[in-house]
């Protein structure tokens, strides 16, 4: 039997509690992405154009979601792209915006760190 393509808001903030959870990534496209202060909790960058190179990383066996802003083409390509690499990816029915529209749990984006001062410890 074919793993579902989708998975909607409130299982996957189930699966967030759980000891088998999801390793989720934003896919959103760069503009998108720049212009929000917020992702969802637990959830790493994932550039979609550079899904063969990062969708190499992911560990066999781990269930991967993916969400881009509705959850329409961005994501829904991402996770096919992944399911033909052989991962068991998903993408979040709605996007990161029907997450917020039911009031799940977002953080705050990692401000980008400087790039270390070169010359050793201060």
């Amino acid at each position: 039997m074919e793993s579902p393509a989708s998975i909607s808001s409130r299982d996957l903030s189930g699966l967030l509690v759980s000891a088998s959870a999801p390793l989720i990534v934003d896919v959103r496209r760069a503009a998108a992405f720049d212009t929000d202060s917020q992702m969802l909790v637990s959830a790493q960058r994932g550039a979609p154009d550079r899904v063969a190179e990062w969708g190499q990383q992911i560990p066999v066996g781990q269930l991967v979601v993916v969400y881009c802003v509705r959850g329409h083409e961005v994501s829904q390509t991402v996770a096919a792209a992944l399911r033909d690499a052989g991962c068991d990816a998903r993408y979040v029915e709605g996007g990161i915006i029907g997450w917020a529209e039911l009031g799940l749990l977002l953080r705050a984006k990692a401000e980008p760190q400087p790039p270390a001062a070169s010359g050793g410890r201060a």
